[in-house]
């Protein structure tokens, strides 16, 4: 596959979630995908659409832009913002995403994504590290 191939796939991948049509990941997935995200170990592709499920099911709105996208080899890479507004408190909230996706054959294999769920969360209002200036002790 060419690397413009490879990235189309990952807009795709990405672009499913914005539909909120993640029958569309079984298209550009293999059955056998996995993903290396946190929590520890390996998620398969079923489990990872109950997880963004349950995700959309908390971020009705949420919609995905597509900030950066490279590709090389046999790897594809997006930088994405995602947005949307928090159902239970009615909070609307950003967080920065990178993912990485190993493509073989037209189809991810695997993939690699971070967020900044520690952003997110401060925008909800959580308070996960001391705030600058806070006196220790």
């Amino acid at each position: 596959m060419s690397t413009e191939e490879n990235k189309a796939i990952m807009r795709r991948f990405s672009e499913a979630i914005n539909q909120k049509n993640l029958a569309i990941w079984d298209e550009v997935c293999t059955a056998s995908c996995i993903s290396h995200d946190p929590p520890p170990g390996e998620i398969t592709l079923e489990n990872y659409k109950k997880g963004v499920s349950g995700w959309l099911a908390t971020y009705p709105d949420w919609q995905l832009t597509i900030n950066d996208e490279m590709a090389m080899g046999d790897k594809a890479v997006v930088r994405l913002t995602g947005s949307g507004t928090h159902a239970p408190t009615g909070k609307k909230v950003s967080m920065a995403i990178i993912s990485i996706a190993r493509i073989v054959d037209g189809k991810i294999v695997e993939m690699w994504t971070n967020c900044d769920y520690l952003g997110l969360y401060q925008q909800l209002g959580f308070e996960l590290v001391p705030s600058k200036g806070e006196s220790e002790g």
